[in-house]
Order: structure tokens, then sequence, then C-alpha cells
């Protein structure tokens, strides 16, 4: 399996703008009136990399779930379903059982 790539540049500016929302700077110090926690940027740039871990995980889910769709469709191409031709007799029977409340199948 090869080595996942990392746009790391994306990663740090997402990194800076969740330490400018959520982050320790005297900014959100001063404004943080409700007390809610203030992550520091180690914390924000681990958050920004889980992030960047799962939208590649959940990339290569889709792309595998594609590549089976689109297996299951070419061998449904190649393989045509075959039709089940039912006798007039066998019809009338079960239209018969079935009206009168007898018929079990499906």
């Amino acid at each position: 399996m090869e080595a996942t790539k990392y746009n790391k540049s994306e990663i740090m500016k997402k990194a800076h703008r969740n330490y400018v929302v959520l982050g320790d700077s005297r900014k959100n110090r001063e404004n943080n009136k409700r007390g809610r926690k203030l992550f520091s940027f180690g914390e924000c740039l681990k958050m920004a990399w889980d992030e960047a871990r799962r939208t590649v995980s959940e990339a290569r889910r889709k792309e595998a779930i594609r590549k089976e769709r689109e297996a299951r469709e070419e061998w449904n191409r190649t393989h045509p379903a075959k039709t089940v031709v039912y006798d007039a007799c066998v019809q009338a029977a079960i239209s018969a059982e079935y009206s009168r409340g007898r018929y079990m199948g499906d």
C-alpha cells in the first residue's frame, strides 16, 4: 500500500483558522465570557490532521464502493437475468388459492 500524500499547507491553514476561532489567543481570552475551553495551537493542529486523515479514508471508502458498484453493473450487463415464464395453469391455481385466502407463497 502506498503512502498517502497530505497537503500540509492546507492542514496548517486549517489549524490556524481553528486557532483564530477556537484558540487560546489573547483576543479569545479577552472575549471568553462564557468560560468555554480554549484550544492551544497544538490541539488545533491535531484536529486539522484528524480531519485530513478522515477525509482521505472517506475518499478511499467511496472509491471502493464506486468500483464495487461498477463491477456489479458490469457483471449484470454480461449476465442478464433469466426470466421465469409461468404456465397459465400454475397462474390460475395460484390466483385461486390466493383468492380463497390459503395461498402462503411470497
